[in-house]
């Protein structure tokens, strides 16, 4: 009888959703610098850097609205897990917006979609809907 070793339950839970796991950073490595812009001069640089808050199993229910407000940049959405790993859930086009459900001291980090550099980190504090906009 052959014995398997178990997936631990981050490996289950990113197969089972398909999505696709990146570690948390203690820095977050710009690589616009404080002068330059990934798109020309159109939307400001990211300049936040990220938090080292990891989600905790302690929260309330609630519904977070993302909104875009970049018109050039499509920004990537990851929910900091557990470990502190970013998973990332989806991109939001330049002018668009995305319902979340989600708990309260959840962290969400905005990306940008193309060089990674962040935008903007949010934990929701009460289980009251918020809209979270870029920038």
């Amino acid at each position: 009888m052959s014995v398997v070793a178990p997936l631990s339950r981050r490996a289950v839970e990113a197969t089972i959703a398909g999505l696709t796991l990146t570690a948390c950073l203690t820095g977050d490595p710009n690589p616009l610098g404080p002068d330059a812009s990934a798109s020309g001069g159109q939307s400001p640089p990211p300049t936040a850097q990220p938090g080292a808050a990891c989600s905790q199993r302690v929260g309330a229910a609630v519904t977070l609205t993302f909104k875009n407000n970049l018109a050039d940049r499509s920004v990537a959405l990851f929910w900091v897990d557990f470990q502190c790993n970013e998973v990332r859930y989806r991109d939001i086009a330049p002018g668009a917006s995305y319902q979340q459900p989600t708990y309260v001291g959840h962290p969400w980090r905005m990306r940008d979609a193309q060089t990674n550099a962040l935008y903007k980190e949010f934990t929701a504090a009460t289980p009251t809907p918020v809209t979270v906009t870029i920038p």
